[in-house]
């Protein structure tokens, strides 16, 4: 009797479950199925349709252990004011612990009202006639205007000669308006994608054309003659291997440039002293010829000797003179110095030398066109003489070759760029245009002249190699800039 009372009470909590699972989802059927662990079905606990010892449906079996199913059609006897009547349902199952519950919805307007959303309609028929619809009566058809329809056929699970059609339609308003919408969405999307992989690939432009834009510009000063560069270190990819081999490259190229300039500097002394000895020998040479003449005439007691004594004792001075005039500027060129710079007027240095040379000229007009707008410059006053002096010199002795009217324009101006500038320009020979290519004019010794030791403008560019800029000149032309202070 005890067992009993038992049975019926779990009976009651089981019903009761499943018309409160029914009620809360709004289910017209709910079986409540005791499984085996192999998967068998033991027993019905409960339903909410049903006589609790209604015999389960067949098609109920496919649910059991499925892993994925879709709804089925299944008629079933539904109570309908105490009595039973034949309905299909649309039941779907799941199953929890040896549990399976299957749930099901009456096919008629309730559920095509369920499947309804905004914007669209649903209309349920078998092959005979249309069952149900949310469309309004003058408006049911296959393809209703207004509206793009979509069929999705279901067959019944323990009838295989019937099908049910569930008709979606959706209003070709809703459809242009959810259409427009995702383009939008799309675009919006697109758009905002396009610009961060804009902005995404900048910064990666940016991480990898930076340090190149950053070797771009040592290599431009290298280029120009700096060596002492600072580039950063610090990344472990392709970016930082090349800094690194490139800053390698730097300090070896200023190593071999240090030992080119040693080896340079040897040659350049060599090169002098061979030319140093080649002037010496040349008026030591006349010097020994005039000894040994006035001895000869002397040995044979001739009665010349006074006249050949006084002619080779002037060629001896002239030459001693000649060789005293090659050892100063030697003294000039090879020990410069070093700059004192100060506050100094260029056209004063300029006004001085040229009335230097103005009374000396040999005929050679000389004209001033100076700015009176300079300012003061730093300048070795000096120094700059000695520049101005050599170019005026050799600008006169240019000219004196040529058959006409020297003359030599020395003129100062702004060049407008934090520079002045001193143009030398006459009306002389010129320069071969070759010795100016390979810039020859500056080697010591070197000159074109019949006269002269050829250090003349070795010393001026000694002199403007520092702050100075000497241009490379012309046939008839020397462009020399100052910078300002």
């Amino acid at each position: 009797m005890k067992h009993g009372v038992n049975t019926t009470d779990a009976q009651r909590r089981w019903s009761s479950t499943a018309h409160s699972i029914a009620n809360a989802f709004d289910l017209d059927a709910l079986w409540l199925i005791r499984v085996s662990e192999a998967g068998r079905l033991l027993a019905s606990l409960a339903t909410s349709h049903a006589a609790p010892a209604a015999p389960i449906p067949d098609a109920i079996r496919a649910f059991v252990n499925a892993e994925k199913i879709g709804p089925l059609i299944i008629r079933e006897r539904l109570t309908r004011s105490g009595s039973y009547a034949l309905a299909d349902l649309i039941e779907a199952a799941v199953q929890i612990d040896g549990l399976l519950i299957v749930g099901g919805k009456k096919i008629g307007f309730g559920y095509a009202a369920m499947l309804r959303s905004p914007g669209t309609e649903v209309t349920i028929r078998d092959a005979m006639k249309v069952i149900t619809s949310t469309l309004d009566p003058n408006q049911i058809d296959d393809n209703p205007p207004g509206y793009r329809t979509k069929e999705v056929p279901l067959k019944y699970s323990n009838d295989s000669n019937r099908e049910l059609t569930i008709a979606v339609h959706v209003s070709e308003v809703q459809f242009k308006a959810q259409q427009k919408s995702l383009l939008t969405s799309i675009a919006w999307v697109s758009g905002i994608a396009g610009l961060l992989a804009f902005l995404l690939g900048a910064l990666i432009a940016r991480r990898i054309s930076a340090p190149v834009q950053m070797l771009a510009d040592a290599t431009r000063q290298i280029a120009k003659g700096s060596r002492d560069l600072e580039l950063p270190e610090g990344r472990n990819d392709e970016i930082g291997e090349l800094v690194s081999a490139f800053k390698d490259m730097t300090s070896q190229l200023g190593e071999s440039e240090r030992r080119l300039r040693r080896v340079e500097r040897v040659a350049a002394w060599q090169e002098i002293a061979r030319e140093l000895a080649h002037e010496i020998k040349n008026p030591l040479t006349s010097i020994q010829m005039s000894i040994e003449n006035v001895r000869r005439v002397r040995g044979r007691h001739d009665e010349r000797f006074e006249e050949v004594f006084e002619e080779s004792t002037r060629t001896v001075m002239d030459e001693v003179q000649r060789l005293k005039g090659l050892v100063t500027e030697f003294s000039e060129f090879a020990r410069l110095p070093k700059p004192n710079p100060e506050p100094t007027q260029l056209n004063d240095v300029v006004h001085q030398a040229v009335v230097l040379y103005r009374d000396n000229s040999e005929g050679v007009v000389l004209v001033e066109n100076l700015d009176d707008s300079l300012v003061e410059q730093a300048l070795d006053p000096e120094r700059m003489t000695q520049v101005i002096q050599n170019l005026i010199k050799n600008a006169i002795q240019s000219t004196t070759v040529v058959d006409r009217p020297g003359r030599v324009e020395v003129t100062t101006e702004s060049s407008g760029d934090g520079f002045v500038q001193l143009i030398i320009k006459d009306n002389g020979c010129g320069i071969a245009k070759d010795d100016i290519d390979t810039e020859r004019i500056f080697v010591p010794y070197f000159t074109n002249k019949s006269g002269g030791t050829g250090l003349g403008l070795a010393v001026v560019h000694r002199i403007v190699a520092g702050r100075q800029q000497f241009n490379k000149p012309q046939p008839n032309l020397i462009l020399f800039h100052h910078s300002y202070l």
